[in-house]
């Protein structure tokens, strides 16, 4: 895990989003928004600093202390943890050097980087990428509640060539763009943290939230298939080998572009003086410790790394003062390469410990903790496979067993009961019996999205049948024309931008749903653009005004100079992630209106930017009926019925009485009961 504080959450809110070209990877797999929508991230952190006076808010630079190389320029000493001019009588050590500029501008949001080792999380699997992503989430849900927070799951990382030779190159990571500002009240580590309140603390303390997510990996990791972070790689927060070597982002991303940073140069030069001192440890014997810091002392400057600057205390030890690595204009201080180097008597684990190691013939070199190989991604069992395999085939058979019993004449079409019982409503209430139907089938899988079409047609049937029965039907078929007759208000033919995207899914829902790709337009890269949609019929489109995946409002520049709002409802793929549609379609397709259209099935990844999309390294067969010309039809009748519905859902809403007048309807009731009684 990294933190790094941003000046700007525009800026960062802008990387995560942005799509690069050149690897032919997906870059943005899924979002997620804490206290926040993932598309308006940007806009919602700038208002809630707005609303509590933090935007463009200011800090003071602190001065620089640092010794002269004439004693008699030094103006400060050092109390404590604070500096002060030194008094007349007093030994000044240190020169003031105050900041050019004296204000900076605030921290506007903090990003945190959590990245799943090849041997953790394998990034070619969708399932784990998923499940990886959720732990993120369900991480800072449990220990800040109350910070707003946009998390991308990024699937494009190829790694640097370092990386990429060390094993570790193109691993999942997920990234968090926290608002530097608190969205709600929440205790963290005993800290009571206030709404509006900035940032700070635990919550961005490295070590502190380091050893949180250790703690949640092992007592929460099983529930999203991760297992306890591995200790000969990463080793406990706070632990001796954890402090051994101290690591900054300078070194990080200096190791990643195959360079060494001033940092691990020093640690380089102490660790070979170290080896050398170690091939004959007798030369250590007899030696106190300031003698034996005076000859690691030479035996670092021969390296030509890193030279000890040593200062000597009254009681006359040798004290390593800081690191000077050759063209750095500033040493580094004692403490921050790690304990390893630290002081002969400062730290266990220290330059005297080491040094004792040597001349006791028990030294040992430090080295990195290795990952293991790539996390395999998991499959079915072949037995799993075919029994799932005969299960499709029958349910084929049953489907294509309907269309052909659908396709005969009346006279010879085997009636079933409930299908007779409801004979003689049909020359009357025709409409309404299909209408009350297909109302009773969308109950059913509205809860049910797994089962099948034909199972809920058949269910619905049987409560026809037991209304005909109990002679109640006709009470219903009345009612459902009333209902109708409310209903007929005018189809806009342009339904509102709004209403063509799909809204939320579940994540059943998500999972191999079945989709349909058209074409907009290919790409002379041999990408293309495709609006993936939620395929008609199915329990995915039930009552949704919109079935696109994707919509975003783009604003299209007109001949006369003026501007209007458009949708967009394409995704761009790439050639490679276009290719494997093509390949998962296989003779699934068809020429509709001018494009090619494919029937498909795939895993849907979280909403982003308003909308879904589908992930295309799940791209799969369809488990439905052949697509025909009539599918473009079928999608736009589905969505008509989506808004229908939602119109007269929110009739019934309008018309639903509120709690005042149920409460007077009660009262007058009671009221009338006591008169009749009297």
């Amino acid at each position: 895990m990294k933190h790094i504080p941003s000046t700007s959450s525009n800026n960062l809110d802008a990387y995560l989003d942005r799509e690069k070209e050149g690897n032919g990877l997906p870059r943005v797999l899924y979002e997620f928004g804490q206290h926040c929508r993932p598309e308006t991230a940007a806009q919602e952190f700038r208002a809630l600093r707005e609303e509590h006076g933090q935007q463009g808010a200011v800090r003071k630079v602190a001065a620089k202390y640092k010794e002269p190389e004439d004693p008699t320029d030094a103006t400060h000493i050092k109390i404590g943890k604070n500096w002060r001019e030194a008094k007349p009588g007093e030994s000044a050590t240190h020169l003031r050097i105050a900041p050019e500029i004296p204000f900076v501008k605030r921290d506007e949001a903090h990003h945190f980087i959590y990245s799943f080792d090849l041997a953790t999380v394998n990034p070619q699997d969708p399932e784990q990428t998923q499940r990886a992503f959720e732990a993120v989430v369900a991480f800072r849900e449990e220990l800040t509640p109350g910070t707003q927070s946009k998390f991308v799951a990024h699937g494009d990382a190829t790694g640097s060539e370092a990386a990429i030779e060390r094993g570790e190159g193109g691993k999942f990571h997920v990234h968090e763009a926290m608002n530097a500002v608190v969205q709600q009240d929440m205790v963290v580590e005993g800290r009571q943290y206030r709404r509006g309140q900035r940032i700070a603390g635990a919550i961005t303390h490295v070590y502190t939230y380091r050893a949180a997510w250790d703690d949640f990996l092992e007592h929460r990791g099983q529930e999203f298939g991760l297992s306890p972070q591995d200790r000969s790689v990463l080793p406990e927060v706070g632990s001796r080998e954890y402090r051994a070597v101290r690591r900054t982002e300078q070194d990080f991303w200096a190791r990643e572009r195959g360079g060494t940073s001033d940092h691990d140069r020093a640690r380089r030069g102490i660790e070979t003086a170290y080896a050398r001192l170690a091939e004959d440890p007798s030369q250590l014997a007899g030696l106190d410790d300031a003698e034996r810091i005076a000859r690691l002392a030479a035996e670092v400057a021969a390296t030509g790394d890193v030279e000890l600057k040593l200062r000597s205390t009254k009681a006359g030890e040798f004290k390593i003062r800081s690191f000077v690595v050759p063209s750095r204009k500033q040493p580094i201080s004692s403490t921050k390469l790690g304990d390893r180097y630290a002081n002969a008597t400062a730290t266990v684990g220290g330059v005297k410990e080491q040094l004792d190691r040597i001349a006791e013939g028990k030294w040992e070199p430090f080295e990195r903790g290795e990952v293991g190989p790539p996390k395999v991604i998991e499959r079915l069992p072949e037995t799993e496979v075919a029994k799932l395999q005969r299960t499709a085939d029958g349910m084929a058979r049953e489907e294509r067993r309907a269309q052909r019993a659908e396709r005969e004449p009346p006279q010879r079409r085997p009636q079933r009961e409930p299908l007779a019982a409801t004979e003689p409503y049909k020359h009357d209430y025709g409409r309404e019996l299909a209408e009350a139907r297909r109302v009773l089938v969308d109950e059913h899988l509205r809860p049910h999205p797994g089962t099948h079409p034909s199972v809920a047609a058949q269910m619905a049937d049987g409560k026809l049948y037991a209304h005909a029965m109990d002679g109640s039907l006709k009470v219903d078929l009345e009612a459902e024309r009333v209902d109708l007759t409310n209903r007929q208000e005018p189809v806009s033919p342009r339904p509102k931008r709004d209403e063509r995207r799909a809204w939320p899914l579940s994540i059943e829902e998500r999972r191999s749903a079945e989709l349909i790709a058209v074409v907009r337009n290919e790409r002379a890269d041999g990408g293309a653009y495709v609006d993936f949609q939620l395929a008609a019929p199915g329990p995915g489109e039930r009552q949704r005004p919109g079935l696109h995946l994707f919509a975003e409002k783009r604003t299209r520049g007109q001949k006369d100079g003026t501007e209007r709002e458009v949708m967009q409802t394409w995704t761009q793929l790439t050639a490679q992630q276009y290719d494997r549609l093509k390949l998962a379609t296989g003779e699934n397709r068809i020429e509709v209106e001018g494009k090619s259209v494919y029937g498909l099935a795939a895993d849907i990844g979280m909403p982003r930017q308003g909308g879904h999309a589908p992930n295309p390294n799940t791209f799969q067969s369809s488990r439905r009926k052949q697509i025909d010309q009539n599918v473009l039809t079928e999608q736009r009748a589905s969505e008509d019925r989506g808004r229908a519905a939602e119109r007269a859902d929110r009739l019934t809403r309008k018309n639903m009485p509120t709690t005042h007048e149920i409460i007077s309807q009660a009262h007058e009731g009671r009221d009338s009961n006591r008169s009749m009684s009297r």
